[in-house]
């Protein structure tokens, strides 16, 4: 629960405090005859204020860096369901 009530997030943004308003995490493991794989995604929102964004329908999206001029994460949202 640290990142999300009374998190000490000091530099990491300028400006106003910032909170971590969400974070979701996926792991896959698979285990046959042959060996094991497995894999593991993490993401987290952190924000100033919430952003509520309602999809309709499937769509990209891009987080882009404006001073550095690169995308820092893209994703996919296939089921807004």
């Amino acid at each position: 629960f640290g990142l999300f009530l009374d998190a000490e997030l000091c530099g990491l943004a300028w400006g106003p405090a910032v909170a971590v308003d969400a974070a979701r995490h996926r792991a896959v493991l698979a285990l046959d005859e042959a060996g094991v794989e497995a894999a593991g995604a993490m993401a987290t929102s952190v924000a100033r204020t919430a952003l509520l964004l309602e999809a309709l329908r499937p769509f990209l999206f891009v987080l882009w860096h404006d001073n550095a001029g690169v995308p820092l994460f893209m994703g996919r949202l296939s089921d807004p369901q």
